[in-house]
């Protein structure tokens, strides 16, 4: 596969040949579209906001992952 990136800080492109492609933009992916690939069956997660509990820093954030109780991840 051959791609083509634009680094538009600094204004030029670049050209490379590779054979995976990671494109990290969720189930409609356009990096996908644009390799011509097949797109994913995609299903619905439910999310929920909930209030954060007094005396915690909404700056800071904690990510973990517990595969026993769910193969997503809790943040």
């Amino acid at each position: 596969m051959s791609v083509q990136i634009q680094d538009k800080a600094r204004k030029r492109v670049q050209q490379f040949s590779t054979r995976r492609l990671i494109g990290a933009d969720g189930g409609f992916s356009h990096v996908a579209c644009a390799a011509a690939m097949n797109r994913l069956r995609c299903v619905p997660l439910l999310q929920a906001l909930v209030e954060l509990p007094g005396g915690f820093d909404a700056g800071n954030v904690s990510v973990w992952f517990e595969p026993e109780q769910t193969p997503y991840f809790f943040g």
